[in-house]
């Protein structure tokens, strides 16, 4: 280990100053430390010691007595202007029916000193403004009579004792009660917010009554039951509010596999159905607008006998067309379309094999055989050129935009959320109450099949179970 040697002519700093320089920091210490380490080198070693204790050391705190303490509040107290203003007044053209030796009326002005005491007793006081402001007091027959400056110098001090507020003062109002809708305001505000003839409420558990109204926030509770019937009435009214179609484009859906029931007559064989003799497969169908539809099957057979093999198209259980089906053998699947107007809702569609033919020992070849049907699938294609003017008024109102080419998901949700959110809250609304809706819409619309207004119609119920709502 090597040790610097000093530049000649310089002595070696002492150990105070390289403590010092070491422990420079910001403000006065970096200040004191830059001024001592360009000091002459020939500062006696104590002198700087006791110049940095001397500029650092705190000064003595002022002490407070209380003596004090009551003059500088004293001194800040603005004085009474009842004193300067109103008293004098009293004195010279009040006291004389309303003082010590006469009492007019029972009423004594001479015993109120000070602001506190006008506010203690406001009708008194209240009363007197009136007659001030009125020239009635005192009366005309008085000997004195105040000139108009006087008089306006009380009548403005008692306005403003009187009936001025004071926005600073913290005023406890007591318990307030979170108060929800009774089942007639849920039904109304339901129609206003969303355009909807419908009455969810009506399947409500009866709303409680106290002093023979339903409306008071204490007495109205919130049950399990009613949280139930909360979320089933949001479903229903958006699914009546919202039709999940895309109006711009018709909606193909294929149901094969499971998807399909049977009878005992149908037999599974991969994602297809045989029918060997009088069997039938179908489905329940959610129809989500009205309109035309096309019906598709898509069959084929192993033709036998004279007649091609033939379906029979159902829907509500009402045969609506007979289809024969053309194709050579059971790989020639043939589409078969049947075009027909529906309304929205439920509706269950049956595909039925009805003419069965079994002759394997018939002599004539061209008579012998087995005839068989298989059905595939079974495509719901609609509806058909929905325009925008075909929805309900309700889902036009709600779906003012949807996702495109410059608009995400997102930002449709967000767009469609806020003024609905806006109105059914009854107040402004921030983006970390409409962001988490609307993410929640876009993530729906991006991992299912389903169509951006089915999306929407799942963020509408958020806002009806909302407790804001």
């Amino acid at each position: 280990m090597t040790t610097r040697n000093p530049r000649p002519g310089n002595p070696p700093r002492p150990a105070w100053h390289r403590h010092l320089a070491a422990a420079t920091g910001t403000g006065i210490v970096a200040l004191l430390a830059s001024w001592f380490l360009t000091a002459p080198t020939d500062l006696p070693t104590s002198t700087a010691p006791a110049l940095l204790a001397a500029t650092t050391a705190p000064k003595p705190a002022e002490r407070v007595t209380p003596q004090s303490a009551t003059r500088a509040v004293t001194a800040t107290k603005p004085p009474d202007p009842f004193k300067k203003t109103v008293a004098p007044f009293l004195k010279t053209f009040c006291h004389e029916c309303h003082g010590p030796e006469t009492d007019n009326g029972g009423l004594r002005l001479d015993k109120f000193t000070s602001t506190k005491d006008v506010q203690a007793d406001r009708k008194t006081w209240t009363k007197t403004l009136q007659y001030l402001e009125l020239g009635a007091m005192p009366p005309p027959d008085h000997d004195t009579q105040p000139d108009s400056k006087q008089r306006q110098a009380v009548v403005g001090y008692l306005d403003k004792t009187l009936f001025d507020i004071d926005c600073n003062l913290v005023r406890d109002p007591g318990r307030v009660t979170i108060r929800r809708l009774n089942r007639a305001e849920y039904d109304n505000t339901i129609r206003d917010l969303l355009g909807v003839d419908f009455h969810p409420a009506k399947n409500f558990p009866s709303d409680d009554v106290g002093e023979g109204f339903d409306n008071i926030g204490d007495v109205l509770s919130v049950s399990p039951l009613l949280i139930e019937k909360y979320l089933d009435a949001a479903e229903q009214v958006a699914h009546k509010a919202i039709v999940p179609v895309d109006p711009f484009e018709s909606r193909n859906r294929k149901l094969t596999g499971n998807k399909l029931n049977k009878n005992s007559g149908a037999r599974a064989t991969g994602s297809s159905f045989i029918m060997a003799s009088r069997g039938h497969v179908g489905a329940v169908v959610k129809f989500p607008a009205r309109g035309e539809y096309v019906l598709r099957i898509i069959a084929s057979a192993d033709q036998a006998g004279p007649d091609p093999a033939r379906v029979t198209l159902s829907v509500d259980n009402k045969p609506i067309k007979t289809h024969d089906i053309k194709s050579k053998n059971r790989t020639d699947r043939q589409p078969l379309d049947h075009k027909l107007p529906i309304t929205p809702g439920p509706h269950p569609i049956r595909v039925e094999f009805i003419n069965d033919y079994y002759k394997p020992d018939e002599t004539n070849p061209k008579l012998r055989g087995d005839r068989n049907a298989y059905v595939h699938a079974i495509e719901v294609i609609g509806p058909l050129e929905v325009k925008p003017g075909d929805l309900p008024k309700s889902h036009r109102q709600l779906v003012h935009f949807r996702p495109d080419k410059d608009r995400t998901a997102l930002e449709a949700a967000r767009a469609n959320l806020t003024p609905l959110m806006r109105r059914a809250f009854r107040r402004p609304v921030t983006a970390t109450e409409v962001d988490p809706i609307a993410s929640f819409v876009a993530e729906a619309a991006k991992a299912s099949d389903e169509t951006f207004e089915s999306a929407l119609q799942i963020g509408l119920q958020a806002v009806l179970v909302s407790p804001h709502f």
